[in-house]
């Protein structure tokens, strides 16, 4: 059971994310290829809060971002490895015209990024308080994400922003975690053998499961289950 489950270790950290309840990621920092004004509108204004109240973002262009040129990256960097489910993102709202439209979500693990997927954002009012467009990729792991902003709504000006950035995910355990998982032997297996079963979905017949004296959980069956059941 110890070598089963040192070889289904990076299925059994997945699992344990999946079966997370989501939470809004804290970012440790974030960084931008260029700002047009870094004292009034830092790129530390996507992750402050600032101008948000009941979810809807103001109109006041202090409380953004603006990149002085596009396309325009900016990069978030956690402080842990993260299941990313969804990003919900405010445009650009003091002018309507510099807010992004197209963009693409890249996720890092300890290298280089990698391409998630593309999205278009939708043109902010820029006169009025703005609510949150909310995206739900595949998800997937990162440890730092960048949106990569290549186009605006005025094709004629360099100038491209975003109001607020929140993302939201599950803390993926670390390997010394499943390692302390596995620390607790043969006696802890049979509760993460049967989650991780549960979470994907397999329904394996007695005669295929490991026994052991120690694994009394997942052998103390006397035989098949009954025709049309499944393993709980």
């Amino acid at each position: 059971m110890g070598r089963l489950l040192l070889l289904m270790a990076p299925l059994a950290l997945a699992v344990l994310a999946a079966s997370s309840p989501a939470e809004q990621i804290v970012v440790q920092s974030v960084v931008a290829s260029s700002t047009a004004d870094p004292t009034n509108a830092p790129p530390d204004n996507l992750i402050n809060g600032s101008g948000l109240s009941g979810g809807l973002h103001d109109t006041d262009l202090k409380h953004m971002w603006l990149a002085s040129a596009k396309p325009a990256t900016v990069t978030f960097t956690f402080g842990q490895l993260y299941q990313v489910t969804e990003l919900d993102i405010w445009n650009y709202n003091a002018t309507v015209d510099k807010g992004a439209k197209d963009f693409t979500v890249l996720a890092a693990l300890d290298g280089g990024f990698t391409a998630v997927g593309s999205f278009v954002l939708s043109q902010a009012p820029g006169n009025t308080p703005l609510a949150a467009q909310v995206f739900t990729p595949i998800p997937f792991q990162a440890r730092s994400l960048q949106l990569d902003l290549t186009s605006s709504y005025n094709q004629f000006s360099p100038l491209v922003g975003l109001s607020e950035v929140q993302l939201f995910g599950a803390p993926v355990p670390e390997p010394s975690t499943l390692a302390g998982l596995l620390g607790m032997g043969l006696l802890g297996a049979p509760l993460l053998w049967r989650r991780m079963r549960r979470s994907i979905g397999l329904h394996w017949p007695w005669s295929a499961l490991p026994c052991s004296a120690s694994a009394s959980a997942i052998c103390a069956a006397p035989g098949p289950p009954a025709e049309g059941m499944t393993l709980r």
